[in-house]
């Protein structure tokens, strides 16, 4: 007998065989769901591109080079530099420039600096003044100010000595060869700022400051650059500059532009520990294990933040998809797409819950190829691996009619 399927559409296990729709099958495997034909999927007989020398559970391919890594880590390019590489999911986050990995984090100076006032103080015009000083890198990168001095009453023009400038090994290690010095200034309304007054070779121990021949100059920026912390996770590229990633239930940005700096003001709280996060356009998916929130912004500091009143947790960071327009994501009712406009599950007209169950969502890894969520699991039945995909470009509303996978 004679069967006429006119649109193949893959497999439609929700169904016993006899209520099947036209053009579904119960099993489907090594099925190409492209143009509507019952055609074979085949494997390439291409070498591969690169094979790592060791076994890797994360790899990205920057500026012409592969790198693996042992564990989870993402890794996502810079907002500053094309030929930098940013890390997170390692001991610490890394900064890879010039072919050489740094911690990310700039190491602020420990010491204080100290102050010799080379003259005999006017009384009528003295005033109090401060200093301090901050490293910058071979790469731009400006930490943390040190300690201000102790306060000092100056008189224009004397020459002060600014003392106990020191240059640690941390320092050196992380790439800093210049030291900007800064000096107060309080304005008539009272308010103390530090500008900028000279720069010197890192190693410099002292230097003597003539108001005269380095007038104060810029306010200092980077009293703000507090250091990423250790146990950042996720990290992602934003638009304008930024860059995020998370710890626990704290969600953090960099400054724009400034991805070594984690200014603590910028950080946001959830309610559930975070798993992941994904974006598009201005808008953060924050995937955790209890609600999902969206975040939505431009700039770190006027970012709204929105919980989906939805119970769908993320069951496995590694089986989040970047869809562009939307992200996909595991949980323990079904398969979730969410975007800025909300949270649902779009894998209920293809499986029964305890279908879904059965694929051990928590064991997803997942991408994206061709329009299509492909995704490996763990299947209990064969106690081994197998590889599946869903066709998201088969459907216009990306809900019901989500319907072709296939199994590898």
């Amino acid at each position: 007998m004679l069967i006429s399927i006119a649109d193949f559409k893959g497999m439609l296990p929700r169904f016993i065989p006899r209520l099947l729709p036209d053009n579904f099958a119960q099993v489907a495997r090594n099925c190409r769901l492209e143009d509507g034909a019952i055609s074979p999927m085949r494997y390439s007989l291409a070498a591969p591109d690169h094979t790592f020398g060791a076994a890797v559970m994360s790899f990205a391919y920057h500026a012409d080079q592969w790198f693996g890594w042992p564990t989870v880590v993402s890794a996502v390019a810079g907002p500053v530099a094309t030929d930098r590489l940013y890390t997170t999911g390692e001991a610490k986050p890394k900064m890879w420039s010039a072919g050489t990995w740094y911690d990310l984090a700039v190491p602020s100076p420990g010491s204080t600096p100290t102050i010799v006032v080379n003259g005999t103080v006017n009384p009528a015009i003295s005033e109090t003044i401060l200093y301090c000083y901050t490293y910058v890198t071979v790469n731009d990168e400006e930490s943390l100010p040190s300690p201000t001095s102790a306060a000092t009453l100056w008189s224009y023009p004397i020459i002060n000595t600014v003392g106990n400038i020191v240059t640690s090994a941390e320092a050196t290690a992380r790439g800093v060869n210049r030291i900007r010095i800064y000096r107060s200034q309080t304005s008539d309304l009272g308010v103390t700022d530090f500008y900028f007054v000279a720069e010197v070779a890192a190693g410099t121990t002292a230097y003597a400051h003539n108001i005269v021949t380095a007038p104060l100059a810029e306010p200092i920026t980077s009293l703000d650059n507090d250091l990423p912390q250790d146990s950042l996770k996720g990290l992602i590229s934003l638009p304008n500059g930024m860059m995020a990633a998370f710890a626990g239930k704290k969600l953090f940005f960099c400054e724009p532009f400034i991805p070594h700096a984690w200014p603590s003001k910028y950080s946001l709280t959830v309610d559930y520990p975070i798993v992941a996060l994904v974006s598009f356009g201005s808008t953060i998916a924050v995937l955790t294990t209890g609600t999902p929130y969206v975040v939505q912004g431009t700039h770190p500091d006027s970012l709204v933040m929105e919980r989906i009143e939805q119970n769908l947790p993320c069951l496995s960071a590694r089986g989040v998809a970047d869809l562009g327009y939307t992200a996909i994501y595991p949980s323990t009712e079904g398969l979730v797409s969410i975007s800025p406009s909300g949270a649902q599950v779009i894998s209920k007209s293809m499986f029964t819950l305890e279908q879904w169950e059965a694929f051990v969502p928590a064991s997803f890894i997942a991408g994206v190829h061709d329009g299509r969520y492909v995704f490996s699991f763990y299947d209990l039945g064969a106690f081994t691996r197998r590889v599946g995909f869903i066709d998201m470009t088969r459907s216009e509303e990306h809900t019901s009619e989500l319907q072709s996978r296939s199994a590898i």
